[in-house]
């Protein structure tokens, strides 16, 4: 039997793990971001992630 799994059950999860680790997770363009600030031999860097994509992506990924 095919299982369906819907990416803002998916969103969740992960902006409460981002958010449980100290990243910072803020709204965009109707999609949701995470900071990530690391801090690599004294020189501290920071990427974005749109997790609003990631969602979606690991939702199709897994619903077959």
């Amino acid at each position: 039997m095919p299982r369906t799994f819907e990416p803002d059950q998916l969103l969740t999860a992960l902006i409460d793990a981002f958010l449980k680790d100290g990243h910072f997770v803020h709204a965009k363009r109707g999609k949701m971001y995470v900071l990530v600030v690391t801090d690599e031999a004294g020189e501290e860097r920071s990427s974005e992630f749109c997790l609003s994509d990631i969602a979606d992506h690991m939702a199709k990924g897994m619903s077959k």
